[in-house]
Order: C-alpha cells, then sequence, then structure tokens
C-alpha cells in the first residue's frame, strides 16, 4: 500500500477562537482558511492533533500525542484484558448480611480484631469521663446537670412561701427548666449512645462524637425515652395488679426501671425493633452470661444508691451543695453508665464472634484440584 493511499481525504481540526470542530480537505495542509461558524482565520497544520477516536474491530490508527511524535492505537481486539475477579480462596466465605445492631459491631470485631480489655467492668470505666476525648463533653454535660438543679432550687427558695407566690414561681421557671432539662437530656443521651456503639465494638477510646446540632441529639432522647415508657407501663399494670399503695407503686416502678430498661434497650437495638423489648437472643445472654448480667447490675446499683447518698449528704449540709453536686454525678454516672452498657453488650456479643471462629477454624478444608484431575 502506497503512502498517498494512507493519507487520509479529511482531517480533524479545531477552532482556537470559537471551539468549533471543523473537516478540512487533506489537501489544504499548510495553507489559510476561514472557520465556517466564526469567520476566523485558521492555518492548517501539517501534521494536525487529530482526536482520539476508538479503532474499528479489524483497524489500527495512529494519532499525534504530546511529545509531537505518532503513536500507535491498540485495536479492540488487542485491547489488555481487564480481567475479571478471581474467586475467593475455599476458606474464605463471605458472611451473609445479619439483622441488629448487636451482629453488626459482632461483624466489626471480626473483621478488625481488638484486644479485649483485662478487667472488662473495670478497665477503662471509672476513669472514663476524663478521658482526654470526653471531658469536654462531661464538662458541659456537668454545667446542664448544675443548672437543671439549680432552676428548681431558686423556685422553691424565693416563691415557696405561699400558694399563690408558688404558682408565680412555678410559671416563670417552667420554660427554662424544661428547656435546659430537654437540652442537657438529649446531650446525655447523643454522648451516651456514641459511648456504648464504640465500646460494644470493642474500642477503649470514642473515635466519633455528635455533630454540635441540638435537632440530632433528640432522635437518641425520643428513643430511649421510648423504651422508658415502654417499662413504665408495664411496671404500672404490674403494681395496679398487686393493689399496693403509692410507695409501693414507686417502688415498682424504680426498679423496674433500673432492671428491665438495659434489657429492653439493647433488645430493641438487636432486633432493630421498637416493636420488640424482649429479644429472643439478649434473653438467652441472661443464661449463657449471667455473671456479666449480675456484675453490671451490682456495679450500676451501686453508683445510683452513691448518687443519693451524695445528694441526700449534701442537701443536710447545705441545700445549694446539692447544684454543683448533682452536675458532677450526673455527668459522671451518666457515661459511666452507658460505658457499662456498652462493655456488656461486648461480653454478649464475645460468645458469639469466639465460637464462629472456632466452628470455621475446625471445619474441614475442602482440597482444591489444580491442573488434570486424578483418576
Amino acid at each position: 500500500m502506497s503512502a498517498e493511499s494512507e493519507e487520509p481525504d479529511f482531517l480533524a481540526i479545531r477552532c482556537e477562537q470559537c471551539e468549533a470542530r471543523l473537516r478540512v480537505r487533506a489537501k489544504l495542509a499548510g495553507q489559510t482558511a476561514k472557520c465556517s461558524n466564526c469567520g476566523t482565520a485558521i492555518e492548517i497544520p501539517v501534521r494536525p492533533i487529530v482526536e482520539f477516536e476508538l479503532p474499528g474491530e479489524d483497524e489500527e490508527r495512529e494519532w499525534l500525542d504530546d511529545a509531537g511524535g505518532y503513536r500507535l492505537a491498540v485495536p479492540l481486539d488487542h485491547q489488555p484484558d481487564l480481567g475479571v475477579p478471581e474467586p475467593l480462596p475455599a476458606g474464605i466465605q463471605v458472611p451473609a448480611p445479619e439483622r441488629g445492631y448487636l451482629e453488626q459491631v459482632e461483624r466489626v470485631r471480626q473483621d478488625v480484631v481488638l484486644t479485649p480489655p483485662r478487667y472488662l467492668f473495670f478497665s477503662g470505666i471509672f476513669d472514663f469521663p476524663w478521658y482526654p476525648e470526653v471531658w469536654p463533653r462531661w464538662i458541659y454535660l456537668v454545667l446542664g446537670g448544675s443548672v437543671a438543679s439549680l432552676i428548681p432550687l431558686l423556685a422553691i427558695t424565693f416563691f415557696g412561701g405561699t400558694s399563690g407566690y408558688a404558682s408565680i414561681g412555678v410559671a416563670f421557671f417552667a420554660m427554662p427548666q424544661i428547656w435546659i432539662t430537654i437540652w442537657s437530656g438529649s446531650f446525655m443521651a447523643a454522648c451516651g449512645m456514641q459511648v456504648f456503639e464504640d465500646t460494644a465494638a470493642g474500642s477503649d477510646h470514642i473515635t466519633a462524637w455528635p455533630d454540635p446540632n441540638w435537632r440530632e441529639w433528640m432522635w437518641p432522647l425520643m428513643y430511649m425515652g421510648y423504651v422508658a415508657l415502654m417499662v413504665l407501663a408495664l411496671a404500672y399494670g404490674v403494681g395496679l395488679a398487686c393493689g399496693g399503695s403509692s410507695n409501693v407503686m414507686l417502688t415498682i416502678l424504680g426498679l423496674a426501671e433500673f432492671v428491665l430498661f438495659p434489657i429492653c434497650l439493647l433488645s430493641v437495638l438487636e432486633a432493630n425493633n421498637i416493636a420488640i423489648l424482649f429479644s429472643p437472643r439478649l434473653m438467652l445472654s441472661l443464661i449463657q452470661k449471667p455473671a456479666g448480667w449480675l456484675l453490671f447490675y451490682l456495679l450500676t446499683g451501686s453508683m445510683f444508691v452513691a448518687w443519693g447518698s451524695m445528694l441526700w449528704y449534701a442537701n443536710w449540709l447545705n441545700p445549694l451543695l446539692v447544684v454543683p453536686v448533682n452536675g458532677l454525678l450526673y455527668a459522671s454516672i451518666g457515661l459511666i453508665w452507658f460505658r457499662l452498657l456498652g462493655r456488656l453488650a461486648w461480653l454478649i456479643t464475645h460468645s458469639r464472634s469466639q465460637k464462629r471462629r472456632r466452628s470455621a477454624s475446625s471445619a474441614p478444608k475442602v482440597p482444591r484440584v489444580t491442573g488434570e484431575s486424578a483418576t
């Protein structure tokens, strides 16, 4: 094939003024022509820079590269095969998606193996509020709890003498009390859920915190508030069935919140359904891990008793001491409670993770045949 027959009949050029794509006859190379779009004079290059075009199935084309030389385009039937991902080895299996929050943190632990703490319910528990990434939030919680305690104390001090002034005081301090309580409670709920999630996943430090938007804090508060109301409804029904006095009813309500709230909260998270207050898997953990549950209740119960005792003693010394004492205890015990709940969830999922790893390691290996199969 001669060189003349290999030269194209038309050349593809671009107008520098209007960016229009033009086709000119190859025999006009080296001359000047006008752009049919804007009328600008264009010098037709001898070796034009041609845009890359995909070659046909049986042809190869060449184009000018950045260095000024020609390169040979790879035909479609000669393009390198990007390949198909190789199948996983026989010993590796892709797990099916599982339901529930506790199953998700269990899967995280299988992907990233974290070293468990030496003492599950003591290591990094009671000093947790003063971790470097925690104590700034702890300060905000202390302030919120202190202000929420100060408002009713001021109302009782200044307007508690007569019934008329008392009603004025309640009306005056009601809105600030409601807003401060909601803000402090929502911030505690948002931070507490993040503490619970990271701790249940096996992390000692908290990697992420809620965004500084109080509207987003409301969802964890509403979530846990719903669980608490459901527990109160169940306990109230039991109290009515027992037919006790008001003191007996209050005792039943308090014990129900203390005992059933952690169970119901973990059940709702595990089942990923707010209607399931008692998840079968979580109820089974009460039998499989009784020591963990018992230690959780002993530690949290001791903290709540200490909280009430210190408030009583502070009020006995000076009622104004209740404000800072309650703020400090509210922030500290609240964060520690979520920390303990996360460690309890870690313990519940840890047993299943170990069981699955043992079953996977003890499974018989499937022989892999390479080359010709043996007869």
